[in-house]
């Protein structure tokens, strides 16, 4: 079923903050209202599993009901979202091409590109490939990074294998179109970030970088990542800390300076927030093998 209006509504833009560790986000969300309707768009490909729950998908100009487990692979600025209600679950894989490949597909992976060409008007699975492809998708979380990467890629190679069970869902490729300069803008301001976190950045820094204006910089960082400028920087510093208290047996305030942080007591309440223990704690549970509680 086409829904005009659904056609004619401006998604909102969603910047995905790459992941420091892998060429993929993967992650488990879980709600126990379900998930309300939010339609977006974002450049990455997604691969999702909703696990649990049942309502409506909508992709592109198309609406269709559904019952877990619904499997649909969107291409970079495909608009999507699910209004699901009660409890769900869902399994999200995200990647930019160029980031899982490289800028030139090595020729074993040459199948990717006709298939994420596929993936521009969005596509669902069925039948037996969707059952298989539901049980691979459910344990890929639990894997290493490079097992991921590795699962994902298998994953994408079974599915141009088996295009019988594959059927695309919109009439319609879509472009970034008018949301191309913010994102241009915000992902200068990421990258900007990436290269200058351990040193003493200010917001104006960051701004600049962007070529915007401290508010609209972060008007629209919000907008897109749903996670504040300060948020994203205290992340990459709170990630270059997690690494040292693992590999290195610095004290934990010299694992804070190192880290960009200009005092000890903001280091350790930020450390807290993101990680869910102290620094020591965390040192700690990585020797002894236990368990972290999962952060974004």
């Amino acid at each position: 079923m086409k829904i005009t209006a659904i056609y004619h509504m401006k998604p909102s833009l969603e910047k995905i903050l790459p992941s420091l560790e892998a060429s993929a986000n993967i992650h488990r969300s879980t709600s126990v209202r379900g998930y309300r309707f939010d339609w977006h768009q974002h450049p990455e490909v997604e691969l999702t599993l909703i696990r649990k729950g049942s309502g409506l998908r909508y992709v592109g100009e198309t609406v269709r009901s559904f019952t877990a487990p619904d499997i649909v692979l969107l291409g970079g600025m495909v608009p999507h979202t699910w209004d699901v209600s009660g409890p769900s679950e869902a399994v999200i894989l995200q990647f930019q091409p160029f980031r899982l490949l490289g800028d030139v597909p090595p020729p074993e992976y040459l199948f990717i590109p006709p298939l994420l060409r596929q993936a521009e008007r969005g596509l669902e699975f069925t039948g037996p490939l969707k059952e298989h492809l539901a049980a691979e998708i459910n344990e890929i979380p639990e894997r290493s990074a490079f097992e991921r990467r590795e699962r994902l890629l298998h994953l994408l190679y079974e599915i141009s294998e088996e295009q019988q069970d594959a059927r695309s869902l919109s009439d319609v490729t879509w472009e970034p179109g008018q949301h191309h300069a913010e994102l241009q803008r915000i992902d200068s301001a990421c990258g900007f970030m990436h290269s200058h976190y351990l040193e003493p950045l200010r917001l104006e820094d960051i701004a600049h970088a962007a070529g915007m204006s401290e508010a609209a910089l972060c008007r629209a960082f919000k907008r897109a990542t749903r996670k504040t400028v300060l948020f994203h920087l205290t992340s990459l510093r709170i990630h270059h800390a997690m690494r040292m208290l693992r590999d290195r047996d610095s004290s934990i305030s010299e694992v804070a300076f190192s880290s960009g942080f200009q005092n000890l007591s903001t280091f350790n309440r930020n450390f807290k927030e993101h990680a869910g223990m102290t620094p020591g704690a965390y040192r700690m549970t990585w020797r002894t093998g236990g368990t972290f509680l999962a952060w974004s």
